[in-house]
């Protein structure tokens, strides 16, 4: 449950920071930028920025545990997109570039976990599937967002209504995973 929540709110700064930086482009008159450029160079950092976490992920999961770095991921997305919802500054730019720091953070102490408790014989299938079932879940969650933002998405208003909605949904899912019981699944700290 924890992926496939952690897989939408990761994609969501991915899927509309285009357009968020369309709309800089456009009413921004500070300075000038091409927003298919900037988006490139964006997506090359968050990359550089990714791959560091998971670098880290292996010490920050000895000092802080799973669970808390769990919570700590989806805490980064659901800041991330509440920014980009509530303000469209240059500077929220910045905090964009972290968009790949929650997934790589806990991608592979995530796996560590659940690997040993599925058989090895069905573990390809198990991650394909988990695989599957996140991007379904997630262009559902594109058509649903879809109904609210209308045929537009090219003004702040739309695109505004679009992440806001989206925190507030990942705040109403967020909660009840603080409180579910995961049975022994945090109870212990892989090792790499």
């Amino acid at each position: 449950m924890f992926s496939l929540f952690l897989f939408i709110l990761a994609h969501i700064p991915y899927e509309f920071y285009q357009p968020y930086l369309q709309l800089l482009e456009t009413n921004d008159l500070s300075f000038g930028f091409n927003a298919a450029i900037f988006s490139g160079i964006i997506f090359a950092i968050t990359r550089l920025i990714g791959g560091y976490a998971a670098h880290k992920s292996p010490a920050w999961l000895n000092r802080y545990g799973l669970k808390k770095l769990c919570f700590i991921a989806l805490g980064l997305q659901l800041i991330i997109i509440s920014l980009m919802g509530f303000i469209l500054h240059i500077g929220i730019v910045l905090i964009v570039l972290l968009r790949s720091f929650s997934m790589s953070l806990v991608a592979a102490p995530i796996n560590a976990e659940i690997a040993p408790r599925v058989k090895e014989s069905n573990r390809a299938s198990y991650f394909s599937f988990q695989s599957l079932l996140s991007r379904l879940s997630y262009s559902l969650t594109l058509v649903f967002l879809s109904f609210i933002a209308g045929s537009n998405t090219n003004n702040w208003s739309s695109l505004s209504t679009i992440l806001i909605v989206t925190s507030i949904i990942g705040v109403l899912f967020f909660v009840p995973l603080i409180m579910i019981k995961a049975g022994n699944l945090f109870n212990t700290n892989s090792r790499f």
